[in-house]
Order: C-alpha cells, then sequence, then structure tokens
C-alpha cells in the first residue's frame, strides 16, 4: 500500500468513528428527552417529529456498533448487534408501511 492510501484509510477509519459516536450522543440525547419529558431534547429543532423512543435505542445501538467495529475490538459481535437493530427498525418501516 501507498502511503497516501494508507492515510485514506486512517481518515475513513477516524470519519467512521467520529460518525458512530455522532449516531450514539443522538441517540442517548433522545433517550434522555423521553425520560426528562423535554421536547427540545427529543426532537432537537423546533417543528420537528420527535425522535421515537424505539428509533433512539436503535440510533444508540448503530452507533455503539459502529465505533465499536473498529480492529481494536471484536467487531463481529458489534457488527452483528448493529445490523440486527436496523433489522428490527426496518421491519416496522417496512415496504407495507403506509
Amino acid at each position: 500500500m501507498t502511503p497516501s492510501s494508507l492515510s485514506r484509510i486512517k481518515f475513513f477509519c477516524r470519519f467512521s468513528e467520529g460518525a458512530g459516536i455522532a449516531v450514539f450522543l443522538i441517540g442517548l440525547t433522545a433517550l434522555c428527552g423521553w425520560l426528562l419529558d423535554t421536547e427540545i431534547l427529543k426532537n432537537f429543532y423546533p417543528g420537528l417529529l420527535p425522535i421515537r423512543p424505539n428509533a433512539a435505542v436503535c440510533f444508540v445501538l448503530v452507533g455503539l456498533g459502529t465505533w465499536l467495529s473498529q480492529d481494536r475490538f471484536d467487531h463481529r459481535r458489534w457488527r452483528m448487534i448493529a445490523q440486527g437493530s436496523g433489522r428490527l427498525e426496518s421491519r416496522r418501516y417496512g415496504p407495507n408501511h403506509s
């Protein structure tokens, strides 16, 4: 591998870690909003629909799975958790949802 391709790999690994942490924090904030019954924590912007609690749990799991699926952790287990939570949420809003 060339040095430029290694730097790209490092960039995308760090980007995926940051994205995983951001998604985790969004889900955690929404869950705190539901627990504390605070509208601004549930929907992040006035006028938008709030993030539902089950979607917030999926955000937390997908964010955690994305962050922990890096090489320094046992990535298979966390990847399965992230994929499973995404599949559960997509079944709820599948092709028959109107």
